[in-house]
């Protein structure tokens, strides 16, 4: 593992910005809305900024129940800085563009050098289907930048020694897994949680599950989203509200169960087994060949010693499970694999740093 102060950061970050500034002010405000979700989502982030109760989004004069409020509060406040538009409301994306960006940046540069930041920084922020979540008035660009924190994180922890360093890595994953919770529920858990317990499964480094550090940010998350849920449950329907949030909506996805007409979500957007790989190289647009030749290459990578063969797992777990939890749900959605993709960026990053490496003349492991 490198350490990213000594891989020119400042300079990666200045020049990754500088590249996909462009490609993100034109896509969240050189456009009108995209319907039928984008007009919606203004709408509620637009009531939530003159509401005087912020609990719960809005939709109708009704609580909108299918996502924490996170998002919407920052649409909201956008709103009241630069007016009741849907690029105002669409102004937030920039920022959770941008800290995608630098933090799967970072864990590229921790990886393997600047090189290795920059490829993973561009490939997560412009591959067609990351792209458009980024670029979307919806909770998921939201949740993209707390997977990526919370990754960044996880690796960081996972491969620092005890003590403080560790400490502050498994922090800063429980910090942006709190992050992609109040954005988009308990899949801010999943993503990180399944790429950790997929490594530490696969270098059968299972004292890492009794590291204290591994345990400490709970208490951030408690102090970040229990004073939510204290507040939904004291609302008039309280129980009813956290129902629908935490049953009906999250695990109304995966699988049929019983529920109110208006709230079966197992009917709608269907799934098959596979689809998600199917349409994998789609999602992956422009990058799909050298994505395609990094997940070859990783085969073999994936059984090197650490540190190198750990960034390879790593970047494995970061992917691969998540989209067969996704392909084992009842419903499926594109937008859905968004933060695997996150996982394949930092696989073509660590594939293209290595082929740099092999054209210089170095030998490689």
């Amino acid at each position: 593992m490198r350490s990213p102060a000594g891989t020119g950061a400042r300079r990666w970050i200045l020049f990754v910005l500088l590249a996909l500034a462009p490609m993100w002010l034109i896509g969240t405000l050189g456009r009108g809305a995209w319907t039928p979700d984008e007009p919606r989502e203004a709408d509620i982030a637009w009531r939530m900024s003159v509401q005087s109760h912020w609990v719960l989004p809005q939709l109708a004069d009704q609580p909108f129940l299918e996502k924490p409020p996170l998002s919407y509060w920052m649409s909201a406040e956008a709103m009241r800085l630069f007016g009741a538009s849907v690029r105002a409301a669409r102004v937030p994306n920039l920022v959770y563009a941008a800290i995608t960006a630098v933090a799967i940046g970072t864990l590229g540069a921790a990886m393997d050098g600047a090189a290795a930041a920059i490829i993973a920084a561009l490939v997560a922020a412009s591959a067609l289907t990351a792209f458009r979540v980024t670029m979307w008035l919806a909770p998921d660009a939201c949740l993209l930048a707390g997977c990526a924190v919370s990754l960044l994180g996880a690796y960081f922890g996972y491969t620092a020694p005890p003590g403080r360093r560790k400490l502050y890595g498994y922090l800063l994953m429980h910090a942006g897994a709190a992050v992609g919770f109040m954005a988009k529920s308990a899949v801010g858990w999943v993503v990180p949680g399944l790429a950790l317990l997929t490594v530490i499964a696969w270098e059968r480094r299972w004292a890492e599950l009794r590291r204290l550090e591994l345990y400490a940010g709970f208490l951030l998350q408690a102090v970040v989203i229990g004073p939510w849920i204290h507040a939904v449950a004291q609302t008039a329907h309280g129980a009813e509200s956290l129902r629908v949030l935490f049953w009906y909506n999250l695990v109304g996805r995966f699988t049929n169960i019983p529920a109110p007409a208006a709230y079966h979500y197992s009917t709608g957007h269907r799934n098959s087994f596979g689809k998600y790989f199917i349409e994998l190289p789609v999602y992956l647009l422009p990058w799909t060949a050298l994505a395609a030749a990094a997940a070859w290459r990783a085969r073999k990578a994936v059984r090197l010693a650490a540190p190198i063969g750990t960034c390879w797992r790593f970047a494995v777990a970061a992917s691969l499970p998540f989209l067969l939890l996704l392909s084992l749900a009842a419903t499926a959605r594109d937008i859905y694999a968004v933060p695997a993709l996150l996982g394949v960026s930092l696989l073509v990053a660590l594939h293209l740093s290595e082929a740099q490496r092999l054209s210089e003349g170095q030998q490689l492991p």
